[in-house]
């Protein structure tokens, strides 16, 4: 579970940088 969670993790903060430099 843990591991599932960090990797969600690091999805999601990747997502968040894509949307980041769009919105840039």
């Amino acid at each position: 579970p843990e591991f599932n969670g960090a990797m969600a993790f690091k999805k999601k903060l990747e997502e968040r940088r894509q949307t980041f430099r769009q919105g840039k």
